[in-house]
Protein backbone atom coordinates (compact mmCIF):
# COMPACT_ATOMS: atom_id res chain seq x y z
CA UNK A 1 0.00 0.00 0.00
CA UNK A 2 0.90 3.71 -0.58
CA UNK A 3 0.77 5.26 2.95
CA UNK A 4 0.78 8.74 1.82
CA UNK A 5 -1.54 8.66 -0.64
CA UNK A 6 -3.53 6.72 1.61
CA UNK A 7 -3.75 9.33 4.19
CA UNK A 8 -3.74 12.63 1.74
CA UNK A 9 -6.75 13.48 2.06
CA UNK A 10 -6.91 17.12 0.64
CA UNK A 11 -4.83 14.93 -2.73
CA UNK A 12 -8.09 12.75 -2.98
CA UNK A 13 -11.15 15.23 -2.44
CA UNK A 14 -11.63 17.16 -5.10
CA UNK A 15 -11.66 20.99 -4.41
CA UNK A 16 -10.57 20.50 -1.23
CA UNK A 17 -8.56 23.57 -1.07
CA UNK A 18 -11.36 25.66 -2.34
CA UNK A 19 -13.85 24.17 0.39
CA UNK A 20 -11.84 24.69 3.30
CA UNK A 21 -10.96 28.90 1.81
CA UNK A 22 -14.56 28.78 1.25
CA UNK A 23 -15.33 28.15 4.86
CA UNK A 24 -12.80 30.87 6.29
CA UNK A 25 -14.70 33.10 4.23
CA UNK A 26 -18.08 32.09 5.39
CA UNK A 27 -16.85 31.70 9.13
CA UNK A 28 -15.40 35.44 8.89
CA UNK A 29 -19.12 36.93 7.95
CA UNK A 30 -20.50 34.66 10.65
CA UNK A 31 -18.68 35.85 13.40
CA UNK A 32 -19.81 39.34 12.87
CA UNK A 33 -23.08 38.29 12.99
CA UNK A 34 -22.26 37.21 16.89
CA UNK A 35 -22.11 40.71 18.58
CA UNK A 36 -21.75 38.59 22.23
CA UNK A 37 -19.06 36.14 21.29
CA UNK A 38 -16.00 36.43 22.82
CA UNK A 39 -13.24 35.41 20.53
CA UNK A 40 -9.39 33.97 21.48
CA UNK A 41 -9.75 33.51 25.00
CA UNK A 42 -6.64 32.12 26.73
CA UNK A 43 -6.65 28.82 28.11
CA UNK A 44 -2.77 28.64 28.33
CA UNK A 45 0.99 29.83 27.41
CA UNK A 46 1.04 29.18 23.96
CA UNK A 47 0.07 31.78 21.44
CA UNK A 48 -2.19 29.36 19.64
CA UNK A 49 -3.68 28.23 23.31
CA UNK A 50 -6.97 30.22 23.11
CA UNK A 51 -10.57 29.30 22.41
CA UNK A 52 -13.67 31.18 21.03
CA UNK A 53 -17.05 31.34 22.94
CA UNK A 54 -20.17 31.26 21.23
CA UNK A 55 -23.26 32.08 23.37
CA UNK A 56 -26.66 31.08 22.21
CA UNK A 57 -29.50 33.70 22.75
CA UNK A 58 -31.38 31.86 25.23
CA UNK A 59 -30.98 30.31 28.50
CA UNK A 60 -27.96 27.59 27.60
CA UNK A 61 -29.38 23.86 27.72
CA UNK A 62 -25.76 22.22 27.08
CA UNK A 63 -22.46 23.46 25.98
CA UNK A 64 -20.61 21.97 22.97
CA UNK A 65 -17.19 21.65 22.48
CA UNK A 66 -15.48 21.63 19.08
CA UNK A 67 -12.31 20.54 18.15
CA UNK A 68 -10.93 21.10 14.47
CA UNK A 69 -8.72 18.88 12.52
CA UNK A 70 -6.12 19.81 10.38
CA UNK A 71 -3.82 16.31 10.83
CA UNK A 72 -2.61 18.22 13.84
CA UNK A 73 -0.34 20.46 11.49
CA UNK A 74 -2.58 23.31 10.33
CA UNK A 75 -5.86 25.28 10.43
CA UNK A 76 -7.57 26.66 13.50
CA UNK A 77 -11.01 27.52 15.17
CA UNK A 78 -11.65 30.35 12.84
CA UNK A 79 -12.01 27.88 9.64
CA UNK A 80 -15.49 26.47 11.47
CA UNK A 81 -17.11 29.24 12.87
CA UNK A 82 -20.12 29.42 10.43
CA UNK A 83 -20.64 25.42 10.89
CA UNK A 84 -21.80 25.76 14.89
CA UNK A 85 -25.07 27.60 13.58
CA UNK A 86 -27.22 24.42 14.14
CA UNK A 87 -25.96 23.65 17.95
CA UNK A 88 -27.05 27.76 18.18
CA UNK A 89 -30.25 27.08 17.19
CA UNK A 90 -30.80 24.66 19.63
CA UNK A 91 -29.74 26.93 22.65
CA UNK A 92 -26.64 25.33 23.50
CA UNK A 93 -23.63 27.50 23.72
CA UNK A 94 -20.42 26.31 21.75
CA UNK A 95 -16.68 26.31 22.67
CA UNK A 96 -14.19 26.10 20.14
CA UNK A 97 -10.63 25.75 21.27
CA UNK A 98 -7.07 25.88 18.77
CA UNK A 99 -4.52 24.08 19.76
CA UNK A 100 -0.15 23.84 18.84
CA UNK A 101 0.61 22.37 15.84
CA UNK A 102 3.41 20.14 14.86
CA UNK A 103 6.05 19.92 13.98
CA UNK A 104 6.39 22.62 17.14
CA UNK A 105 5.36 20.28 19.10
CA UNK A 106 4.36 16.56 19.66
CA UNK A 107 0.97 14.78 19.34
CA UNK A 108 1.15 14.05 22.81
CA UNK A 109 1.73 17.74 23.65
CA UNK A 110 -1.22 18.60 21.94
CA UNK A 111 -3.09 16.07 23.81
CA UNK A 112 -1.73 17.75 26.71
CA UNK A 113 -3.46 21.63 25.26
CA UNK A 114 -6.86 20.04 24.82
CA UNK A 115 -6.80 19.05 28.03
CA UNK A 116 -6.07 22.17 29.64
CA UNK A 117 -8.92 23.49 27.66
CA UNK A 118 -11.10 21.51 28.70
CA UNK A 119 -10.86 22.36 31.96
CA UNK A 120 -10.62 26.37 31.51
CA UNK A 121 -14.12 25.86 29.51
CA UNK A 122 -15.72 23.27 32.25
CA UNK A 123 -15.06 25.86 34.93
CA UNK A 124 -16.41 28.43 32.81
CA UNK A 125 -19.61 26.62 32.26
CA UNK A 126 -21.56 24.68 34.08
CA UNK A 127 -23.47 23.10 31.71
CA UNK A 128 -23.25 19.04 30.60
CA UNK A 129 -21.05 18.94 28.25
CA UNK A 130 -20.88 17.87 24.39
CA UNK A 131 -17.58 17.03 22.69
CA UNK A 132 -16.98 17.21 18.98
CA UNK A 133 -13.71 16.68 16.96
CA UNK A 134 -13.61 16.54 13.22
CA UNK A 135 -10.35 14.44 11.74
CA UNK A 136 -7.30 15.07 14.36
CA UNK A 137 -9.83 17.16 15.92
CA UNK A 138 -12.16 13.54 15.99
CA UNK A 139 -8.58 12.09 17.42
CA UNK A 140 -8.48 14.94 20.05
CA UNK A 141 -12.29 14.53 21.15
CA UNK A 142 -11.82 10.66 21.76
CA UNK A 143 -8.76 11.09 23.72
CA UNK A 144 -10.56 13.12 26.07
CA UNK A 145 -12.63 10.37 27.13
CA UNK A 146 -9.50 7.34 27.51
CA UNK A 147 -8.80 6.66 30.77
CA UNK A 148 -5.03 7.95 29.73
CA UNK A 149 -6.81 11.28 29.44
CA UNK A 150 -5.09 14.41 30.74
CA UNK A 151 -8.39 15.29 32.29
CA UNK A 152 -9.58 15.22 35.84
CA UNK A 153 -12.37 12.94 36.51
CA UNK A 154 -14.71 15.38 37.22
CA UNK A 155 -14.14 17.07 34.30
CA UNK A 156 -14.09 14.26 32.47
CA UNK A 157 -17.72 13.47 34.40
CA UNK A 158 -19.21 15.94 32.91
CA UNK A 159 -19.17 14.91 29.07
CA UNK A 160 -22.40 13.63 28.52
CA UNK A 161 -21.81 12.43 24.71
CA UNK A 162 -18.43 12.47 22.57
CA UNK A 163 -18.43 12.37 18.91
CA UNK A 164 -15.80 11.45 16.37
CA UNK A 165 -16.34 12.79 13.06
CA UNK A 166 -14.30 11.53 10.12
CA UNK A 167 -11.39 11.12 12.64
CA UNK A 168 -8.30 9.31 13.54
CA UNK A 169 -8.80 6.25 16.30
CA UNK A 170 -5.08 4.33 15.53
CA UNK A 171 -1.87 6.33 15.08
CA UNK A 172 0.18 3.56 13.90
CA UNK A 173 -0.25 3.59 10.43
CA UNK A 174 0.85 6.83 10.00
CA UNK A 175 4.58 5.61 11.64
CA UNK A 176 4.68 4.48 7.48
CA UNK A 177 3.54 7.66 6.03
CA UNK A 178 6.31 10.78 5.09
CA UNK A 179 4.16 13.40 7.37
CA UNK A 180 5.84 11.13 10.36
CA UNK A 181 8.80 13.33 9.57
CA UNK A 182 6.91 16.44 11.36
CA UNK A 183 4.98 14.22 13.91
CA UNK A 184 7.99 12.14 14.82
CA UNK A 185 5.53 9.51 16.48
CA UNK A 186 7.45 5.95 17.78
CA UNK A 187 5.68 3.22 17.97
CA UNK A 188 5.67 3.73 21.65
CA UNK A 189 3.68 7.12 21.49
CA UNK A 190 1.38 6.08 18.50
CA UNK A 191 -0.03 3.24 20.76
CA UNK A 192 -0.47 5.58 23.81
CA UNK A 193 -2.04 8.37 21.47
CA UNK A 194 -4.55 5.34 19.72
CA UNK A 195 -7.65 5.77 21.27
CA UNK A 196 -8.53 2.45 19.51
CA UNK A 197 -6.10 0.55 21.98
CA UNK A 198 -7.52 2.63 25.04
CA UNK A 199 -9.86 2.24 27.43
CA UNK A 200 -13.02 4.46 26.83
CA UNK A 201 -14.67 5.96 29.80
CA UNK A 202 -17.26 7.79 28.88
CA UNK A 203 -20.43 5.16 27.64
CA UNK A 204 -21.89 7.69 25.05
CA UNK A 205 -19.91 7.65 22.21
CA UNK A 206 -21.02 8.42 18.59
CA UNK A 207 -18.55 7.86 15.35
CA UNK A 208 -19.83 9.52 11.81
CA UNK A 209 -18.09 8.81 8.27
CA UNK A 210 -19.36 10.11 4.97
CA UNK A 211 -19.89 6.58 2.42
CA UNK A 212 -17.37 8.71 -0.16
CA UNK A 213 -14.65 8.92 3.29
CA UNK A 214 -11.24 7.81 1.68
CA UNK A 215 -10.99 4.54 2.63
CA UNK A 216 -8.46 4.76 5.20
CA UNK A 217 -10.57 7.38 7.11
CA UNK A 218 -13.21 4.86 6.71
CA UNK A 219 -11.35 2.30 7.91
CA UNK A 220 -10.54 4.29 10.81
CA UNK A 221 -14.10 4.64 12.18
CA UNK A 222 -14.66 0.98 12.03
CA UNK A 223 -11.78 0.33 14.20
CA UNK A 224 -12.72 2.65 16.69
CA UNK A 225 -16.22 0.97 16.36
CA UNK A 226 -14.89 -2.28 16.70
CA UNK A 227 -12.58 -1.97 19.64
CA UNK A 228 -15.45 0.25 22.06
CA UNK A 229 -18.86 -1.61 22.68
CA UNK A 230 -20.16 1.50 23.71
CA UNK A 231 -19.24 3.40 20.61
CA UNK A 232 -22.09 3.60 17.09
CA UNK A 233 -21.12 4.60 14.40
CA UNK A 234 -23.54 6.45 11.60
CA UNK A 235 -22.79 6.92 7.86
CA UNK A 236 -23.30 10.22 6.22
CA UNK A 237 -25.09 9.39 2.45
CA UNK A 238 -22.58 11.27 0.12
CA UNK A 239 -20.31 12.79 1.76
CA UNK A 240 -16.34 12.95 2.25
CA UNK A 241 -13.75 14.06 4.51
CA UNK A 242 -15.02 17.85 4.17
CA UNK A 243 -18.76 17.59 3.22
CA UNK A 244 -19.36 15.79 6.39
CA UNK A 245 -19.70 18.56 8.17
CA UNK A 246 -21.68 20.93 6.27
CA UNK A 247 -24.87 19.17 7.84
CA UNK A 248 -23.60 20.88 11.43
CA UNK A 249 -24.66 24.58 10.31
CA UNK A 250 -28.48 22.79 10.14
CA UNK A 251 -30.50 22.58 13.33
CA UNK A 252 -32.67 20.30 12.25
CA UNK A 253 -29.97 17.80 10.55
CA UNK A 254 -29.86 14.39 11.18
CA UNK A 255 -25.88 14.89 12.06
CA UNK A 256 -27.16 18.04 15.11
CA UNK A 257 -29.90 16.24 16.26
CA UNK A 258 -28.05 13.08 16.91
CA UNK A 259 -25.14 14.55 18.52
CA UNK A 260 -27.44 16.61 20.64
CA UNK A 261 -30.03 13.58 21.06
CA UNK A 262 -32.79 15.90 20.13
Amino acid sequence: MDWDCAYDVRAAIKDAELILSNWSARAKRFRAQLPDAQFGLDYGAHPREKYDFLPCSAAPAAAVIFIHGGYWRSLDRSVFTHLMAGFLDHDVDVFMPSYPLTPEVRIEQIVDSIGRALEAIAARTKQPIYLVGHSAGGHLAMRMICDTAPLSRDTQARIVRATSVSGLHDLRPLLKTKMNEGFRLTMAEAEQQSPALAQNLVKDVQIWVGTNEVPSFFQQSTTLNEAWDSARINTEPDADHFTILEPLADAQSRLVRSILDR
